[in-house]
């Protein structure tokens, strides 16, 4: 039986260049799930704000409501406006408070 011999010699240098490709392929990888994982977070809050203030009487739909977070004008009134804006600002301290007390050391 002949044994196959291929046209290249594998070296330390080759494998650790191999490893290392790997690494990046991965860590870019992570990078991508993590800003999906951030714009699933956002839409899921958009939705959670819209629903509770439209149960509570707000008028703006879900497009406005990103709107406002974003930035944007929104023809409305103020008060319903204002009321997203403050909405969308307890829910980020919330979050940031949630993530610390994961994150903690006993």
């Amino acid at each position: 039986m002949v044994v196959y011999q291929p046209p290249f010699t594998i070296s330390a240098e080759a494998i650790n260049l191999i490893a290392e490709i790997s690494a990046q392929i991965e860590r870019y990888a992570i990078h991508l799930e993590q800003n999906d994982g951030l714009h699933l977070r956002k839409v899921n809050r958009i939705k959670t704000i819209h629903s509770s203030l439209a149960i509570a009487g707000n008028t703006l739909n879900e497009n406005q409501v990103r709107d406002i977070i974003d930035g944007k004008n929104v023809v409305a009134p103020q008060q319903q406006v204002w009321t997203v804006g403050a909405c969308w600002t307890k829910s980020i301290k919330h979050y940031s408070r949630t993530k610390e007390s994961l994150y903690r050391t006993k």
